[in-house]
């Protein structure tokens, strides 16, 4: 063998600090890390369903109530929402009897409820078109999913509540722009 091979350069030894300060850049990275995307799901989803859930607590029994009167009703309740030609949302529900007759002389509110981000929620004023079918729109709601929460009343109060998941599209503005 001869003796022309490249000498290598000289390594630093690994000492006990070079060890200490390579675990503490490791260990801080990982919870600057953890501090990040706790900030970040907190900031982007509260958790919270209810302001008080000691007071949604003390609203079950009336609730319960409501929802075995609204099941003796045996409505037919269809709902649709979709973008019109200005890319506003509009809801339209169609309300039926039993028998399938048109149930007339409601109000009621739809709500598109965004399940990650309350700031996006988007209240809905129906109002009574024809009888038995009950539309509204909003001008602002950004494409994804809401829950469609519709509620109908009548001078006696709340006689329809449903909550319904949906997919809101896109406007076709923003649809046409994207390739």
């Amino acid at each position: 063998m001869s003796g022309n091979a490249p000498a290598s350069p000289p390594r630093r030894p690994i000492t006990g600090r070079t060890v200490f300060f390579a675990c503490l850049a490791f260990f801080g990275l990982v919870a600057a890390m953890n501090v990040v995307l706790v900030w970040t799901a907190l900031a982007s989803f509260p958790g919270v369903e209810v302001d008080s859930s000691y007071k949604a607590g003390q609203q079950f029994p009336a609730e319960q109530v409501a929802a075995h009167a609204q099941a003796e009703r045996h409505w037919q309740v269809g709902a649709t929402a979709g973008r019109t030609a200005d890319d506003a949302v509009e809801v339209i529900v169609a309300v039926r009897d039993k028998d399938g007759h048109p149930v007339a002389g409601l109000g009621g509110e739809a709500t598109l409820r965004r399940p990650s981000n309350a700031g996006l929620d988007r209240h809905v004023a129906l109002t009574e078109t024809e009888p038995g079918r009950y539309a509204g729109t909003t001008p602002e709601a950004a494409a994804g999913v809401y829950d469609l929460v519709i509620a109908l009343d009548d001078a006696g109060g709340v006689k329809f509540r449903s909550i319904n998941r949906i997919v809101v599209a896109a406007p076709a503005a923003a649809s046409a722009a994207t390739p």
